[in-house]
């Protein structure tokens, strides 16, 4: 058996199996970033409520009272936490009417690598539905490193034995979750006893959707948006309900015939946009990233690491482990990193809503 290339293994953090028991590990390690905008590594079709969504802006907060059991002067009056905010990533497959999932039907073939040479989230799977179909399914997923709002996922299904109808359903989810249950563990964030963000614009934009929300009481701003390429033999068609929004398309797929999904995402909020300017933002920023293609913004992301890497990497000879551990480490840090000259390294960078999202003096 041919042994791994050390010096490609040594660039990425790789699952090899599927584990439920692990979804949150691997979500976790699996998030990428760009200092501004942060995404968990959660699988853009869901786990049937398993998992922890998870999609963050760097220092975009909401404040509530802290309510003490003894109060003394000089307690701080209010607290601030990070937020979840709508979750842009959903894609959702039907192979000839079978809904895809990672828990049904039988996984024949899996791997998941995070690339931290070229900062690409990379998953490759065979998937058998419960009726027999198979098909491969290759998943590619970015936050941009010089386009601070935007990130982008490509989809490819290949029908293996079978022709029929592929649909993709794409949308954002609006319904966020700010904490999982958290009263003696700071690690899991903390718990909001009313609605912290409310929705104030969800709308079709030519070929865009968008969802617009804003705090409660600090009143910050934030907008995202999605859109896609167009597809070979089917047309968008929008969809939405109370709680989301996006679009579907129902392409004919014939055995060994790949079937592409490219998707792109655009967030802004008022921290660094002016708000009459959030919206018109978003759309150009989104506009911008299409009519570049996912292909070329892989090419900019692997230019943009070529040079942290020739500057930032540390070589460690005769321990393979280690050599992935610190590159690891270097690039979470990269990742979790505000660049603004506002923002800092939270405790747990941009992969989760854990410590509530702040700076400490200790982060050094």
């Amino acid at each position: 058996m041919t042994q791994p290339d050390a010096e490609l293994t040594n660039w990425q953090i790789v699952e090899e199996q599927f584990d439920l028991q692990k979804a949150a590990l691997f979500e976790t390690l699996f998030a990428l970033g760009n200092g501004y905008l942060g995404m968990r590594g959660t699988f853009e079709e869901g786990l049937g409520g398993a998992g922890t969504e998870g999609t963050f802006i760097n220092g975009f907060y909401e404040s509530a009272p802290i309510v003490y059991g003894e109060k003394f002067i000089g307690f701080a009056e209010n607290k601030q936490t990070i937020l979840n905010l709508a979750n842009a990533k959903v894609i959702r497959l039907t192979l000839d009417g079978e809904d895809f999932s990672l828990r049904s039907g039988s996984i024949l073939d899996y791997r998941r690598a995070l690339d931290l040479r070229k900062g690409v989230l990379r998953r490759s799977l065979r998937w058998q539905s419960p009726r027999g179909r198979q098909a491969l399914i290759e998943v590619e997923r970015l936050v941009h490193h010089t386009r601070q709002h935007v990130a982008a996922i490509r989809w490819r299904v290949t029908p293996l034995n079978f022709d029929g109808p592929i649909t993709f359903y794409s949308a954002i989810d609006g319904a966020m979750r700010q904490s999982e249950h958290a009263e003696d563990d700071p690690r899991l964030g903390v718990q909001f006893k009313s609605e912290v963000l409310r929705l104030e614009e969800q709308a079709f934009h030519g070929p865009a959707t968008l969802m617009r929300h804003r705090t409660v009481t600090t009143r910050l701003g934030v907008a995202c948006a999605i859109r896609h390429a167009p597809v070979a033999g089917g047309e968008w068609q929008p969809v939405q309900d109370d709680r989301s929004i996006g679009f579907q398309v129902t392409l004919s797929a014939r055995q060994g015939q790949v079937v592409t999904l490219e998707k792109f995402i655009a967030y802004a909020s008022t921290l660094d946009t002016p708000d009459e300017r959030l919206v018109p933002t978003v759309l150009g920023d989104l506009e911008s990233a299409a009519a570049a293609g996912f292909e070329r913004l892989a090419q900019e992301q692997h230019a943009y690491l070529a040079e942290f890497w020739e500057s930032a990497d540390i070589l460690i000879e005769g321990d393979d482990l280690m050599q992935r551990g610190i590159r690891f480490n270097l690039f979470h840090l990269l990742q979790s990193a505000g660049r603004d000259g506002r923002t800092a390294i939270a405790a747990k960078g941009l992969s989760g809503l854990g410590y509530e999202g702040h700076f400490f003096w200790d982060t050094e």
